[in-house]
Order: structure tokens, then sequence, then C-alpha cells
């Protein structure tokens, strides 16, 4: 086995769930990251957090939970390989060490792990509504009203860009809006 190896292992204690990521070769535990009741949402969020903080390393293993398809797509466009638990590695004792632990850097599309709505421009100077504020694509092309774009966005809501025609345009707000529809309006 590869010794850039990191296990993601669901632990439940009481009705706290959390992801410990740890590196197997030195024992090392790299972050714990909450866990919600979709296994799913909080798996994608902790490989994201471990590609973007640490790197991305040569294998990985899920332990206790799993890999849902479209999640192993993501690993395999990473050139990332997918290990099985063995009892060696669910029974791995860790502790909390300073050492930085870095694997290999790369550019991590935000595409594979952001969430995306499709909305439409809803007049002709670019404007796209997305939770009840209007957003104003920073383009100087005009794209047609009623044009369909796909909107990312992270968790937070606060990294919010377009993608159409497989070119990225990014957004400002444009204004705060309420609607007797709610936030499906648009």
């Amino acid at each position: 086995m590869d010794q850039e190896l990191v296990i993601i292992k669901k632990i439940k204690k009481a009705n706290i769930y959390r992801f410990d990521v740890i590196d197997y070769s030195r024992s090392t535990l790299l972050f714990s990251q909450e866990s919600l009741k979709n296994n799913t949402k909080s798996l994608k969020k902790a490989i994201y957090k471990l590609f973007s903080d640490f790197g991305i390393p040569a294998n990985i293993c899920v332990c206790n939970v799993p890999i849902p398809l479209y999640i192993q797509e993501i690993l395999n466009k990473y050139n990332v390989k997918i290990v099985l638990p063995s009892t060696t590695i669910k029974k791995t004792k860790y502790k909390l060490k300073n050492n930085l632990v870095l694997y290999k850097k790369m550019n991590i599309d935000k595409r594979d792990f952001y969430s995306r709505v499709v909305r439409r421009i809803i007049d002709d100077n670019n404007i796209v509504q997305f939770n009840n504020i209007r957003y104003k694509l920073l383009t100087k092309d005009k794209l047609p009203k009623k044009t369909r774009v796909i909107l990312y966005y992270n968790e937070y809501k606060n990294d919010i860009f377009v993608i159409h025609n497989k070119q990225k345009y990014l957004l400002s707000p444009y204004k705060e809006v309420t609607s007797k529809k709610g936030l499906t309006k648009y």
C-alpha cells in the first residue's frame, strides 16, 4: 500500500456525528468535520476541505459509510485511489499532532463540490435571482432574457458564480427583493 493514505472515518458518540480525517502513515488527525444526517453532503465537504487545505493524497479509505457513485467519480477525476477498509485501518489509533501534513497540490474545480441550481436571466441587464437577492453578471456581453444558466454556490452562499456555454461569470449583488411566491419565483 502506498504511504499516502488518508482515512475518513465516520464517528458516532451519543447524538454527535462527525468525520475524522486521519493521515494513516503518521497516525495524525488532520481535522474533524461535523456530519449532518446527510452523509453524502458531509463527506463531500470533508473531501473538499482535505483537498483545499492539505492537498490531494494518493489514496483514500472511507470507513463506516458507503461512498456514493458521484463522489467516487470526483476521486477518480483527481487520480485518488479508493482503498477498501480493513480491520487494521478501522482500528487505527491516532492523535492530534501539530505536524503539518501536505499532499500534492492541484487546482480544484469548485463545480465538483458546490451545490448548483438552474436559473434564468430575468431581464436585459444580465440579472439572475437567487434566495431573494438579484445578482448582476459581471460581463460586457449581454445574455438574452430567459437564458438558462447554472448557478453554483458554496454552503454559506458567499461564493456564487454562473456557468453558461462553458464560460464562468462572476456575480455582484444587485438588490434584495421580496416575493409573494417565495424563493422559487425565478
